[in-house]
C-alpha cells in the first residue's frame, strides 16, 4: 500500500469515502503541498470505527437505541481531534428517531476540533424528502385595524382560525393586494366572531384598513402524502365572516 497519496484537488469529491488509507499513510493535496479538507475526512476514521461499534451492539442482541447512542457516543469522544456534532439512531425505514426497543440504524457527521465541518452538499436518497406545501388560506379578508406600538404580529378572529387550520403563534405569509406587500409574521387570537383581522407592530406600515388580505400558511409532508394533499380555502366577505363552507 502507498504511503502517501496524491490529491489534484483540495476539495475534490469522493465517491468511496470508506476506502480511507490508516491514519499512519497522510494524504497530501496536490500542487499545495497542504492537506485538503476532503483528505482530512478521508484521513479521519473516527465515525465509521464508532459507527462500527453500534452495529457490533446491535448484531450482539441489542435492541434499546438509547444504549446504541450511548456506545457510538463513548467511541467518537475517546476518538482524539474528533468533534461530535450529533449522534441519532434511527429508524432504517423512514429515519424518524427511535425513542424505544427496535431495530436501528445509527448516523452521525464529524468535524476536526478548531474548523468549521466539511461542505456538505444534498444528495438525492440522502434522507426523507420533505415538501413545504399550501395548507390553508383565508382569501381577500379586510384589514380591519394596524396597530403600531403592539407586539408584531397579525392579530386574527378565532372563527376564521379554526376554520383555516391556524394555531396561536403559528407562522404565516401575509400578501396585501392593495400595495403588493408580502411578509411573514405569527398568529394572535382574536376574538372570536368579531371579524378582526389586524396588522401589529412594523408590519402595520405595510397595510391600511381596509386593504384586501390573503393569509396563507403550509406543512411540509413527505413526497408521497404531498401528492395528494388538498389545501384548506376559507372565503369571506367583507366583514370577515365566512360566506361559504372551507373548500378542501
Amino acid at each position: 500500500m502507498p504511503r502517501v497519496r496524491w490529491v489534484k484537488e483540495p476539495d475534490k469529491r469522493w465517491r468511496r469515502l470508506d476506502l480511507s488509507l490508516p491514519e499512519d499513510h497522510p494524504i497530501w493535496s496536490y500542487p499545495r503541498g497542504r492537506r485538503s479538507d476532503r483528505a482530512r475526512e478521508l484521513l479521519d476514521l473516527a465515525l465509521p470505527r464508532a459507527l462500527a461499534a453500534g452495529r457490533e451492539l446491535i448484531t450482539g442482541g441489542e435492541r434499546d437505541p438509547r444504549k446504541v447512542r450511548e456506545r457510538i457516543l463513548e467511541a467518537l469522544n475517546n476518538s482524539p481531534g474528533v468533534r461530535v456534532d450529533y449522534v441519532e439512531v434511527c429508524s432504517g425505514r423512514d429515519l424518524s428517531e427511535l425513542g424505544g426497543p427496535g431495530g436501528a440504524c445509527a448516523s452521525g457527521r464529524r468535524g476536526l476540533r478548531g474548523e468549521n465541518p466539511p461542505d456538505r452538499q444534498h444528495r438525492p436518497g440522502g434522507g426523507t424528502v420533505l415538501r413545504t406545501m399550501l395548507k390553508s388560506k383565508i382569501h381577500r379578508a379586510v384589514l380591519t385595524e394596524a396597530d403600531l406600538n403592539y407586539m408584531g404580529s397579525i392579530t386574527i378572529d378565532r372563527d376564521l382560525m379554526d376554520a383555516a387550520d391556524i394555531l396561536p403563534f403559528e407562522r404565516v405569509q401575509v400578501v396585501n393586494n392593495n400595495n403588493g406587500a408580502r411578509f411573514e409574521t405569527y398568529v394572535i387570537e382574536g376574538e372570536r366572531g368579531s371579524g378582526k383581522i389586524c396588522l401589529n407592530g412594523a408590519a402595520a406600515r405595510l397595510g391600511h384598513p381596509g386593504d384586501i388580505l390573503i393569509i396563507l400558511s403550509y406543512v411540509q409532508l413527505p413526497d408521497a402524502e404531498a401528492r395528494n394533499h388538498r389545501p384548506k380555502v376559507v372565503f369571506v366577505d367583507e366583514k370577515n365572516r365566512i360566506v361559504n363552507p372551507v373548500v378542501v
